[in-house]
């Protein structure tokens, strides 16, 4: 699915509807958010989640990375915005009206059909003023004739907007000083003016070092072992350990079967299992296996018994955790939580959070499927009547043995397993349905063994049911065994041939 980054030029009671219409769509990220007055922009960068914000609408229009423009400004602004947006090359949703005039509006349709020379034009001039703006005050203030300032670009021009700034700061009494340490990556300013001063050596340096202690260079040794990593590990099927800091669930369509036979198997086995961009796309099982096969309940039992392993986590019975149980996480959800995005910062600086010691790269993805539950409202009551603060209270309030399991979690192996019994008739609760989707989405297999038939989750679901498997009768009142205790089935030589594989 195509992520598309968005910026609301003009925050008043339009571009918020915008703003919340837009966050509950899982493929469009606000980058941009583009404040009238400066002062407010410390207030939205509080309330609302966007990587930028920022009183210059020109910025917005030459960001690279965004692709539509959602103009929200007083109708006497849009003829000059919408203009710059076409010319920029930017997907443009503009309120009515379109323009004041007839003619401002026939001057953006033809703009939006011009040919793409004249919109190279357009965003030329764009990028220029926007890095004029920029660059304009520590420059020039207090700017005196005697003294010229100097302007010192980082790894050189590169593109010719770039190209096209400093060559106009070549016709201001501007010293210029361009440092292109790589030579791999040829600095696009071309002036019979610019004298060009070459080297032998070439150094990639990806920012300014503040000091000498912020410049790294590689061994032999060390580039030799990047460039095995890169032979091996790029495009192979071969995976170093934990080579990947994000992933996706994919819920498998199995039989019933099928669940004990992929449940032993790695994930990079599993079909369906792929590697895009960085990020793992994970098949999992999420099965809930409703009755007892032929009603046999001493079968079904070593049955399951075969699903029980080291890094199996069993759950005995329903609600796993009771709701109105205490959670000393709900005030920090309630804090932390604002207009539907997690204040990531904010959680991991609190005095309580809990997963503090975990791999950074598992915090962000728990963070994400947290995140991806609110936005998809995966959860009933999710924005309607505060269940997004349950949501994120239950996840911080995990026990240990779940967090240890995820910790040792990684996406290409074997993962991290649940299998969950619910033989009476208490009903489970929301915090086990928040749960359970939860370790589905992070990657865990979970198979919910339901013998009576009844519901369970799926009365807080929006969606995202498990696979169900109608195996045979209902059953009531069964008692949970000590599984250590059981001992094998002993099947006949014609039973040996017919259930072979299962």
């Amino acid at each position: 699915m195509k992520k598309w980054n968005v910026a609301i030029i003009g925050l008043g009671f339009v571009g918020k509807l915008h703003y919340d219409a837009l966050r509950r769509l899982p493929n469009v990220h606000v980058r941009t958010i583009v404040v009238h007055k400066a002062q407010d922009i410390p207030l939205v960068k509080e309330n609302y989640d966007a990587d930028v914000v920022t009183d210059c609408w020109q910025e917005a229009v030459a960001d690279p990375q965004i692709q539509v423009i959602h103009n929200c400004t007083p109708n006497a602004l849009h003829d000059e915005i919408n203009l710059a947006a076409i010319g920029a090359g930017k997907h443009l949703y503009a309120e009515k009206p379109m323009s004041l005039t007839t003619a401002g509006a026939e001057e953006v349709m033809a703009a939006a059909k011009a040919e793409p020379n004249l919109n190279r034009l357009l965003i030329s001039a764009v990028y220029l003023l926007c890095w004029i703006r920029q660059y304009q005050a520590p420059l020039f203030q207090g700017y005196k004739g005697s003294e010229i300032p100097c302007f010192v670009l980082m790894g050189g021009c590169r593109n010719q907007h770039d190209a096209l700034f400093v060559q106009y700061l070549a016709q201001l009494p501007v010293d210029i000083l361009i440092l292109a340490c790589d030579l791999s990556r040829p600095c696009t300013v071309q002036s019979e003016q610019l004298l060009e001063l070459t080297g032998k050596d070439s150094m990639p340096v990806p920012k300014f070092p503040r000091d000498g202690g912020s410049v790294q260079m590689r061994t032999m040794a060390s580039n030799a072992e990047q460039d095995l990593t890169s032979i091996l590990y790029t495009d192979s099927g071969i995976y170093r350990n934990r080579q990947f800091s994000r992933a996706d669930a994919i819920t498998l369509q199995t039989t019933y079967d099928e669940v004990f036979i992929l449940w032993s198997q790695e994930l990079k086995y599993r079909a369906n299992f792929s590697t895009v961009n960085q990020v793992v796309n994970m098949p999992v099982v999420y099965a809930k296996v409703s009755g007892v096969e032929d009603g046999k309940v001493e079968a079904y039992w070593q049955k399951i018994k075969l699903l029980l392993g080291d890094d199996t986590m069993l759950i005995p019975s329903l609600p796993y955790v009771v709701t109105g149980a205490a959670n000393q996480f709900q005030p920090l959800a309630v804090k932390t939580l604002r207009n539907g995005r997690l204040k990531r910062e904010e959680i991991k600086a609190h005095r309580q959070y809990p997963f503090a010691l975990l791999r950074e790269e598992l915090q962000e993805h728990m963070f994400d499927k947290v995140q991806l539950m609110l936005d998809e409202r995966m959860i009933k009551g999710t924005f309607t009547n505060g269940t997004e603060y349950t949501v994120l209270a239950t996840v911080l309030n995990m026990n240990r043995d779940i967090v240890r399991r995820l910790q040792s979690f990684d996406f290409t192996k074997k993962n991290p397993k649940m299998v969950v019994l619910c033989t009476g008739e208490q009903p489970c609760s929301l915090e086990d349905a928040i749960l359970m989707t939860f370790l589905n989405l992070v990657g865990f297999d979970i198979a919910l063994f339901v013998p009576t038939g009844y519901q369970t989750i799926e009365r807080y679901l929006n969606g995202n049911y498990p696979v169900e498997h109608q195996i045979g009768e209902y059953v009531y009142d069964l008692q949970v065994p000590d599984f250590n205790a059981l001992t094998p089935v002993k099947r006949s030589w014609l039973e040996n041939i017919l259930k072979r594989g299962n």
